[in-house]
């Protein structure tokens, strides 16, 4: 229980504190019944009144409560990019660990993408560039659309020029 870090109060630095602990677990084979009842003591304030709403079924589990944290902290795959997108190294940081802190957000933002193989991975990023380039009313029409899933680019590319269209035609119309 000792080698566990505290969870951090930083929002950001959440994922990366899970894979820490999971790391650990792994290193210290820690029997999956113990993962989560060791977790609970090491939780921000914040986590652990979050938990408090948690069936006893979901508090045996290091997993559910994982996830229950990442989504209730709303670290979404749109965040995890945001974050990496944002990033810039800390005056107390080194490099070695600013690197370590970007491969774990972007880690956590592909591996929230279900990309598995180079080819999803050119496709994630034709669809982030594509839908940075978008207006605001054509990027939440697609987004809208998209919700909790990932379109492939030539789809993300179809509702956007259907989009761009039909708005086109509304304001030529009027």
């Amino acid at each position: 229980m000792i080698v566990l870090p505290v969870m951090p109060t930083d929002v950001g630095e959440i994922p990366q504190y899970f894979e820490t602990v999971g790391n650990l677990y792994g290193i210290y084979d820690v029997p999956t019944e113990l993962q989560a009842k060791l977790l609970i003591h090491h939780l921000s304030e914040r986590a652990k009144s979050l938990i408090g709403r948690l069936s006893q079924q979901y508090l045996e589990s290091y997993e559910e409560i994982k996830n229950f944290l990442l989504k209730e902290f709303k670290l979404t795959p749109s965040e995890y990019k945001a974050q990496f997108d944002k990033a810039v190294m800390k005056p107390d940081e080194t490099r070695i660990l600013f690197v370590a802190r970007l491969h774990n957000q972007l880690y956590y933002y592909v591996n929230s993408r279900n990309v598995d193989s180079f080819d999803k991975l050119c496709d994630l990023l034709l669809c982030d560039k594509l839908k940075s380039c978008m207006s605001s009313g054509t990027l939440s029409y697609v987004l809208s659309l998209e919700g909790n899933d990932c379109f492939d680019s030539c789809k993300v590319a179809e509702l956007s020029d259907t989009y761009v269209t039909n708005h086109t035609r509304l304001q030529v119309g009027l």
